[in-house]
């Protein structure tokens, strides 16, 4: 017995336009009926099966869009009929098969039909879950969503309403890994629409903790992350992500979240979301051993490096310092590999980024001792001249290292390749040079000692002998020397008149005024008569006059008294 053949179906007078929609649902429906009162279960589900194929079989090649149209309501309707909770797997298989072919049709009303199919059966059929077809369910219902219908929508949020009730009542019913792998593929493929419907899966999986894998877990992320939003439960949903993936701490896990995530912040735009997820990939890394970062430095240092459109944000900058320092901690004491070429070739694409600069001098100052970085000095001296003096500090750190530690040959070099400009860049540069080089000193002398770096820096004098320049420099670091706090201890030394005064004193012997205040400043008063004689014995510039002023009010506010120069200049 047929509940409605196929030549009764086609002779309906649906397609003349003499029946309704709802007259026709009606006939169905009293046949469906009719079937189930004369056949028990489960033989008249075995029936209406091979009705279902029957119909969609005769109606899907069908090029009639009336034809189609009825045949799926047909099975809309049986659809809508089904009382009994379970039916067979088979049956669920062709009904769910049928709906999938109709969901391709290129009419819309084929389209909803086929939806709304889905939605009577995840409705009527509850081992519709339990017999694994929830995910087929959810994946033909994103594909019609993503064809941009309104009618297509309202019935998928329909479907998905009924599904994701299910869910919360019985967790255990939805493969996540399975589910995630669906809305993946949405979340790259899909349109606004699906891509809503997709966030509002992921925040329901992250409200029940399903247990998922590491992939799955951050495939959700990825899909929570495009969409972001101020609301509660969207921060809820990230969070929940970033608690269960680092509880996954086997297998090199950490170090995957940690590239996941480095990944990740250098595609975004959101700044308090990429605040949130480095330091989300700070707690990952506080979990790697030094194995699994060793395999993959290159990569992180890279992907740190690529954070630096974000250095404009004070906190982006301090979290991914710290994911640095927390590198270089964990590999001090480990052997490691690092294509230093490759980094210094970053480095100078990233010109003016000082934050990214930065970052990159702090790697190689780290790594430089394990490494040649031949020719890369040129490049660290024109770092020693940028506008930030962070930067600047960093350069002259790295080249430090690059020359085995020592200030005095690193200040020798720059100073060498400062005078080594053409003329016009030299003059136009020099004021700007100096101050750079005022603060390069001072910013070092806590490190290195005062004693120590007035002497390395003398050292460096010298070896520019009697140069324009090389007066400038000394001038220019005569005044920090005589009023800066940090060079106390450096102007005590020199007060005992040892070794530390004879080598200060040669190199500034090439700016008189500037050997005339050490003296008075070390109360070599005589010394510094028989210099103020010969300085007034020549033809003295207007510029030795006004550095003369300047000497003279520097060492007053050091309380040295100087009534005997005043005396000897008139």
């Amino acid at each position: 017995m047929n509940v409605l053949n196929v030549e009764e179906l086609l002779n309906l007078p649906w397609d003349q336009g003499k029946a309704s929609d709802g007259e026709v649902r009606s006939l169905i429906a009293s046949r469906v009926r009719l079937l189930f009162k004369s056949k028990p279960f489960p033989q008249a589900s075995t029936v209406l099966e091979n009705q279902v194929k029957q119909w969609t079989h005769a109606t899907m090649g069908d090029t009639s869009i009336a034809v189609r149209t009825l045949g799926v309501f047909c099975l809309c309707s049986v659809a809508e009929h089904l009382t009994l909770n379970d039916y067979p797997v088979g049956f669920i298989d062709n009904f769910l098969k049928s709906a999938e072919e109709f969901s391709a049709d290129d009419n819309v009303l084929v389209r909803a039909g086929a939806l709304e199919m889905v939605f009577y059966l995840t409705k009527n059929i509850r081992n519709v879950m339990k017999s694994g077809h929830a995910l087929t369910v959810v994946d033909l219902v994103f594909k019609c969503v993503s064809q941009h219908d309104p009618l297509l929508t309202a019935l998928s949020q329909k479907v998905f309403s009924i599904l994701q009730e299910r869910v919360r009542g019985e967790p255990s019913l939805v493969d996540a890994d399975g589910l995630m792998a669906v809305l993946a593929r949405v979340d790259t493929e899909g349109g606004t629409s699906s891509q809503s419907l997709s966030l509002e899966w992921c925040e329901l999986l992250c409200s029940l903790s399903l247990s998922v894998s590491l992939d799955s877990l951050l495939g959700l992320t990825t899909v929570i992350l495009h969409y972001p939003r101020e609301d509660t439960q969207w921060w809820d949903s990230l969070r929940f992500c970033r608690q269960a993936s680092l509880q996954r701490t086997a297998d090199g896990a950490p170090i995957q979240i940690v590239r996941y995530i480095l990944d990740v912040v250098a595609t975004m735009d959101h700044l308090e979301v990429c605040r949130f997820c480095l330091e989300w990939a700070a707690d990952a890394l506080s979990l790697c051993d030094s194995s699994s970062i060793g395999a993959t430095l290159d990569s992180l240092q890279s992907s740190v490096l690529a954070l630096d459109r974000l250095w404009g944000d004070e906190a982006c900058v301090s979290a991914a310092l710290g994911i640095q320092d927390m590198l270089m901690q964990k590999m001090a004491a480990q052997p490691y590999t690092l294509n230093a070429d490759t980094l210094c070739c970053g480095l100078e694409q990233r010109g003016r980024s000082y934050a990214g600069c930065k970052m990159a001098l702090r790697w190689l100052t780290f790594f430089a001792p394990q490494y040649t970085l031949d020719g890369f000095e040129a490049f660290l001296f024109q770092l020693a001249l940028a506008d930030d003096m962070e930067v600047v500090c960093a350069a002259v750190d790295l080249l430090c290292v690059l020359s085995s530690g020592t200030l005095r040959q690193t200040f020798t070099s720059l100073l060498l390749h400062f005078r080594g400009e053409n003329r016009e860049a030299f003059l136009s540069r020099l004021p700007f040079f100096l101050v750079r080089w005022q603060l390069i000193v001072l910013s070092h002398s806590a490190g290195k000692g005062a004693t120590q770096l007035m002497t390395d820096v003398s050292g460096a004098i010298l070896a520019l002998g009697a140069t324009p320049l090389a007066r400038r420099v000394v001038w220019t670091l005569g005044v920090t020397l005589f009023t800066s706090p940090e060079f106390d201890s450096g102007r005590a030394r020199l007060l005992q008149l040892g070794t530390d005064f004879s080598i200060v004193f040669s190199a500034w012997c090439c700016s008189a005024t500037s050997a005339v205040g050490l003296c008075l400043y070390t109360k070599r008063f005589a010394l510094a008569y028989t210099l103020v004689s010969f300085v007034s014995s020549q033809e003295v510039s207007i510029q030795t006059l006004v550095e003369l002023d300047v000497l003279l009010a520097t060492l007053c506010v050091s309380g040295i008294h100087i009534d005997s120069l005043h005396a000897s200049l008139q």
